[in-house]
């Protein structure tokens, strides 16, 4: 490694925050990962259209979506609202 890449190495260790988390983010971060963990839980079809619905940066329309899954566009309303029971029975407890 070149003398340059270790001065950036210590650049950025200088600005390492080393303080806990506040409880607030903690809990968050904790239940984003809870969430995570119910989605894993469901079917493939069921991670799948989640993930297409909530987790896609650029948002699909239901035409894409029924596209990509080979469904129709009047299943995918049902079949989040099945999907997000599941997750729901999943989380219960845990949130």
């Amino acid at each position: 490694m070149t003398e340059g890449g270790d001065s950036e190495i210590e650049s950025l260790s200088s600005i390492v925050d080393n303080r806990p988390i506040p409880d607030a983010e903690r809990i968050a971060l904790e239940q984003e990962q809870l969430v995570r963990e119910g989605i894993v839980s469901l079917s493939e079809r069921c991670q799948e259209l989640i993930t297409l619905l909530f987790y896609k940066k650029e948002e699909s329309s239901y035409v894409e979506i029924a596209r990509r899954m080979n469904m129709p566009v009047s299943s995918i309303g049902p079949t989040r609202a099945r999907c997000l029971e599941k997750l729901k029975k999943a989380l219960e407890g845990k949130l």
